[in-house]
């Protein structure tokens, strides 16, 4: 009878083990879940611009607007040479 209840509250131990170890893994996954969904909403734009995209936007305008202005200068450039030629 001894040899029973041993026998007995060891597997009682042994489940309540595992039951503790899969609601552990469980909670892990889940707030792996929950981290993921908050990143994925990044690139759909349900929470804006990243900041490392809007700083890269705002280094194109500048860029354009430096091209923009070149070309510009260029062409009155390639303007005053032809009307010069005359």
């Amino acid at each position: 009878m001894v040899v029973g209840a041993a026998i007995g509250t060891w597997a009682y131990f042994g489940i309540i083990e595992r039951l503790n170890t899969i609601e552990n893994k469980f909670v892990l996954i889940e707030a792996d879940l929950n981290q993921n969904t908050e990143f994925h909403k990044w690139p759909r734009g349900d929470m804006g611009v990243l900041p490392a995209d809007s700083e890269q936007y705002m280094l194109i305008e500048h860029l354009a607007e430096q091209l923009e202005s070149s070309k510009n200068r260029l062409m009155k450039a390639a303007h005053h040479m032809t009307s010069n030629k005359s």
